[in-house]
């Protein structure tokens, strides 16, 4: 079952990833009414409150083997992280 929960994980970081890697590079590739309303479904898809399928999926995999379960995922591996980094380095 921890096999399945690091696929998951791996695969929906893949997928955050590669949504920031369009959002950088789909305005030089497609011309700006195209791009335009895919960079905005990607920025609203990225910052809304509402749960991810994959998500979703984590969590119940996380309940399966036991441990807590995640609000956001950008906020927990991505943004909670570097913010933890920065306070340690602030506080040497």
């Amino acid at each position: 079952m921890r096999f399945i929960l690091i696929f998951v994980i791996i695969f929906h970081m893949f997928i955050i990833i590669a949504n920031v890697a369009c959002i950088g590079f789909l305005p030089f590739f497609s011309p700006w009414y195209i791009a335009l309303p895919i960079i905005t479904l990607l920025i609203n898809l990225l910052y809304s409150p509402t749960q991810c399928p994959l998500t979703k999926l984590e969590n119940k995999l996380r309940r399966l083997v036991g441990i807590r379960e995640i609000r956001f995922f950008v906020g927990h591996y991505f943004i909670w992280p570097v913010r933890k980094f920065l306070r340690k380095r602030k506080s040497k």
